[in-house]
């Protein structure tokens, strides 16, 4: 009974696997991982991607240059496949930078406005303690409580 369920919950993953893969491969990301032999290898080959000023054919020419075009490719070593987060290697870049900008104004917004009123209680303090008592009741009951509530 249980080896029937679990034989069944297989290949409806699988096939929800399969159908992952093709949407997937429909939409190629424009990014690949390669490993090398060795460190040296993976040196040697981040050197001849590396773009520089001079005439020389950076990278070396193949059979196959003209169509892969390796010129336009940007080359940098990879962090360990651990490190990285996979969800957002298919979110475009410029979604990326948006989202990180509206989180980060998110939390200014949030941070100032929780923060700021106590550096105002604060720095009215000693002008509390001097002679806010002298001043209109209108100042000294209304200001602490626009205070508290920006």
């Amino acid at each position: 009974d249980a080896i029937e369920y679990y034989s069944e919950e297989e290949s409806r993953f699988r096939g929800a696997l399969e159908d992952e893969r093709t949407t997937a491969l429909k939409r190629p990301l424009g990014i690949a991982f390669v490993t090398l032999t060795s460190t040296e290898a993976a040196q040697k080959m981040y050197a001849d991607h590396r773009p520089t000023c001079k005439c020389e054919n950076n990278p070396s020419s193949s059979s196959v240059s003209r169509h892969l075009e390796p010129h336009r490719w940007q080359v940098s070593f990879a962090p360990s496949p651990k490190d990285l987060f996979w969800e957002n290697l298919s979110l475009p870049s410029k979604y990326w930078y948006v989202k990180a900008v509206v989180v980060n104004l998110f939390l200014f917004i949030v941070l100032f406005f929780l923060t700021t009123p106590a550096i105002v209680v604060n720095f009215l303090k000693p002008l509390a303690e001097n002679g806010l008592e002298k001043m209109s009741a209108v100042v000294s009951e209304f200001l602490p409580t626009l205070l508290l509530w920006t």
